[in-house]
């Protein structure tokens, strides 16, 4: 049952793949975003680059890895409300409308942060981290690299 799982997978990045096998060498599993397209993403699966698209009216969030209510035409996020600390005893969030803020859950009250010069908040490793406040793409090294445009 896996060989055919794995062999469907293959298939269907080879036919609708738009990225280099290149982009996913030495990756088993990692999603990037697609180099072209806001509202599709490229899953690394056994290092084969499979192109996936959201729903409609969803774009990709690499931030947080998963389609979000977004504009294919602008490539903009349609925003809701940020998660609110009332009652909330501890977490941290990225603030939806920069990538260079993020805020702190403590004992119900919100307390924010702003990254430093050259620095972006990075959902995955909870921090500031060296990268490009404009394009919101974080410096080497990360979870997850970015992909190339090949045309």
């Amino acid at each position: 049952m896996m060989k055919i799982f794995l062999a469907i997978v293959a298939l269907f990045g080879m036919v609708y793949a738009q990225v280099p096998d290149s982009v996913c060498e030495g990756e088993l599993m990692l999603f990037l975003p697609h180099p072209d397209r806001c509202e599709s993403f490229v899953m690394c699966m056994l290092e084969r680059p499979v192109t996936m698209t959201c729903d409609p009216n969803f774009i990709w969030d690499q931030r947080q890895r998963r389609c979000r209510l977004g504009s294919h035409d602008t490539c903009q996020f349609r925003f809701g409300a940020e998660p609110s600390c009332e009652d909330v005893l501890f977490s941290i969030h990225y603030q939806y409308d920069t990538c260079t803020a993020f805020f702190m859950c403590m004992l119900g009250e919100r307390i924010n942060f702003t990254c430093g010069p050259g620095e972006i908040y990075d959902s995955y490793y909870r921090a500031c981290v060296p990268g490009d406040s404009f394009l919101c793409i974080a410096d080497a090294p990360t979870p997850y690299k970015q992909i190339e445009n090949q045309a």
